[in-house]
């Protein structure tokens, strides 16, 4: 799927554009957690910050483990060096270090917003705040999937 295999690229471009996400619904038709969704919530946000951090420091070791592993093949694909042809986290550090150097004081205002449970349990969604934009309109969201006990971030989307 093109939108996966450019899961990356597109985050952290579609994130630095992007305005909040209104306080409607779930887009995933999903409902906050209490109890044991709420620790799920945690994991799958913690996924999330962890991931823009790692964007933010160029730091691909880290970046990479919290992709899934389809996301992560596609970025190294998307990524055309011979260093980062084989290696997601060189391909997840190289396109991080571009993003960062052109747009570093953007990337220091990117945060991740609530996390919306989907029925499951295992899939989730958090919406990407750019705080200058405040009420402006509708963001993007990042879904994640839990695979062996970890949050993995898997697409991007608009509601």
């Amino acid at each position: 799927m093109l939108r996966i295999a450019i899961l990356a690229a597109s985050l952290i471009l579609f994130s630095l554009t992007s305005c909040p996400a209104s306080d409607s619904a779930s887009p995933n038709g999903g409902t906050q957690g209490s109890g044991e969704n709420s620790e799920a919530s945690d994991d799958a946000r913690a996924a999330v910050d962890t991931y823009i951090e790692a964007v933010r420091t160029v730091d691909g070791e880290v970046g990479c483990t919290t992709l899934r592993s389809d996301a992560q093949d596609q970025l190294t694909l998307y990524n055309q060096s011979a260093e980062a042809a084989d290696d997601c986290a060189a391909a997840f550090s190289e396109f991080s270090e571009a993003v960062a150097s052109e747009r570093e004081e953007e990337l220091k205002k990117i945060e991740s917003g609530e996390v919306e449970l989907a029925e499951d349990g295992k899939t989730a969604s958090s919406s990407l705040t750019y705080p200058e934009n405040s009420g402006a309109g509708e963001g993007r969201y990042v879904s994640l999937k839990q695979e062996g006990g970890n949050w993995l971030l898997d697409d991007i989307y608009e509601p």
